[in-house]
Parts: structure tokens; C-alpha cells; sequence
């Protein structure tokens, strides 16, 4: 029986994600966030049952101001551990717009609450839109201004190793000020679509280099793309063993629930409550790298998805 790829299976989630949304705009039925991350969760969790653990929080115990998952990353081989608080947001494909992404205060509160738990603060964005060139059900329906058509030609290319469906950006660099930046009426996919990559890459291991394990793969990404704590020059005495060059969210001392959660464990009230989040999912390496991770000298997106228009 072959390896389960948790590489390949991402993208195969991503591309997935693309063509569910795709369905629902053609039969007029497009699915909610909720939806899209339970299926999401249902099929990777299915996928790869050693290595995860999903607990989910009650709906009293969950804040409509709160992240939608906790998402952990832990190498057992090293002890560490690296942690995210995420959004989710899905595009409209009728408007080009993440219309859930207008709440500023919201934005803070997953900002501050990630800062407050060395976690990073992570948006993912579900996504499809037409791939030629104005398709009807977006231009005949005058949903687009002229000046939006004219940008929304460049966006119908992406690196051919890969679907856009499930794509990510630090929610730390979509605003310089969320409170007072983030339109009412949601943010447009070209205002922001240049600070995006591709879901997989934080846990696909491109080329030859050897890493510790899941988490300092996830730090690495991290570390590529920019995304560093603001104290990462810092040294921490509960930082896992790495080298110097490190995004500064690796940790060996994650909050208590992460443990009894990997335990099988059960979560006081209260406990669960102060997570503030619908969701915490662990992602844990089993021991044999290659399991998880898979080797390819194509990455997915080494750059940003796309690139911003000059």
C-alpha cells in the first residue's frame, strides 16, 4: 500500500476547493466558509488519521470575533512546535471579493490574540474565478467596473503546477492599519492577491535539503516568504532546536491543550473558551519524513502567487 502524501493530498484539497466553488456558481448554490473548511478538514483528516487531531469547540464556545482553527505543526523527533490563528475568507466569484473580509476590529482581534500566543496570524482564502479571459456570469452581469475588467486579465494565469483554490497571506501585512483600512463592502481579490501563496507550500518539501520535521518545514516557509515575530532576533529558552535562520514561532512550550489534545483528552469549559476558535487541528509528523513531506524540484508558488501590477 503506497505512502499517503500530506503534500500531495494539499493540493489535491486546493484544487478540489477551486472546482467545488466552481459547481455551486454554476448551479447557483455557492457554499458557505463553514462548509468549505468541514470538507476540507473531513477529507484531510480521512487522508491522514496518524497524523492529525481535530477537536472541535462546541458553537457556545466559539466567538464570531475569534479565529475559525487553531492550526499546530509538531515534530516529535525535535519537540517543537509552531502554531497559527486562521481566518478563512472565500472569494465571490461574481464579485472578485473576499465580501466576509470587512470587519477591521476583527482583523485586530486575530492579530493581537495571535501576538499574545506567539502564533501567526493567517488568513486562507478559498477561491475560484473564471479562467479566460471576462467570463459572462462576472462581465455580462456588470458586477465589475471597466477599470476592475482591465486588472482582472492578469489574474487569469497562475504556475501551472498548481490550483489556486487554497491560497494564504499573513493577516499582519494585508493592512497597515486594519481598524481603519478594511473597506465595509470586503476587499477586492487584486487589492491583495500579490501577498498570497499556495497552502501546500508550508507543508511540501521542495528539493534536496533535509529539515528536523513538520514544524521547522512550516518555519521555513515562513521564513521564505518574510513572515518573522516581531522579537525573532530574540533568544527564547523554550525555542526549539533549529538554526539561527528561523521565522521566531517555533516553541518547545505550547499552551496545555495543545498536549492533552494530541493525548486524546477532553477540555474543561473554561479551557475551551479562552481558545476562541471553532477549531484547534494538530498536524503531527509520525516519525518517517517522507510520509508527510515530499520532495519536488517544481514548487508550487517559491514566489508570491502572482505578482503585483506595476
Amino acid at each position: 500500500m503506497s505512502k499517503q502524501s500530506l503534500c500531495k493530498d494539499f493540493k489535491r484539497a486546493s484544487w478540489d476547493t477551486w472546482h467545488f466553488i466552481k459547481r455551486g456558481l454554476n448551479v447557483g448554490i455557492l457554499p458557505g466558509e463553514e462548509t468549505i473548511t468541514d470538507k476540507l478538514l473531513i477529507y484531510l483528516a480521512h487522508r491522514h488519521p496518524q497524523n492529525m487531531r481535530i477537536y472541535m469547540l462546541s458553537k457556545h464556545e466559539e466567538s464570531k470575533l475569534g479565529a475559525d482553527w487553531e492550526w499546530w505543526f509538531y515534530s516529535p523527533s525535535t519537540g517543537a512546535f509552531l502554531g497559527m490563528r486562521v481566518q478563512a475568507k472565500k472569494l465571490n466569484p461574481r464579485t472578485l471579493r473576499y465580501e466576509s473580509l470587512h470587519d477591521g476590529l476583527q482583523l485586530k482581534k486575530l492579530i493581537d490574540h495571535a501576538k499574545e500566543r506567539s502564533m501567526v496570524p493567517v488568513y486562507v482564502f478559498y477561491n475560484y474565478w473564471c479562467s479566460y479571459w471576462c467570463c459572462e456570469i462576472v462581465c455580462d452581469e456588470n458586477t465589475l467596473s471597466e477599470e476592475d475588467k482591465g486588472v482582472y486579465g492578469t489574474l487569469l494565469t497562475w504556475n501551472s503546477n498548481s490550483t489556486p483554490g487554497c491560497t494564504m497571506a499573513d493577516a499582519s501585512n494585508l493592512f497597515e492599519d486594519p481598524a481603519k483600512e478594511v473597506p465595509s463592502g470586503g476587499v477586492a481579490l487584486w487589492e491583495i492577491y500579490y501577498k498570497m501563496f499556495c497552502w501546500e507550500d508550508i507543508v511540501c518539501h521542495y528539493g534536496k535539503e533535509k529539515v528536523g520535521g513538520i514544524a521547522e518545514r512550516v518555519d521555513r516557509a515562513l521564513l521564505s516568504r518574510g513572515i518573522v515575530a516581531e522579537d525573532s532576533s530574540k533568544k527564547h529558552d523554550d525555542r526549539a532546536p533549529n538554526d539561527r535562520n528561523t521565522s521566531g514561532f517555533l516553541t518547545t512550550t505550547p499552551p496545555g491543550y495543545v498536549r492533552k489534545i494530541l493525548e486524546g483528552r477532553e477540555l474543561g469549559d473554561e479551557e475551551a473558551r479562552r481558545i476562541d476558535a471553532e477549531y484547534v487541528w494538530i498536524i503531527a509528523e509520525d516519525g518517517t519524513e517522507d510520509n508527510l513531506l515530499q520532495s519536488d524540484d517544481r514548487a508550487c508558488c517559491p514566489e508570491p502567487l502572482f505578482r503585483k501590477l506595476l
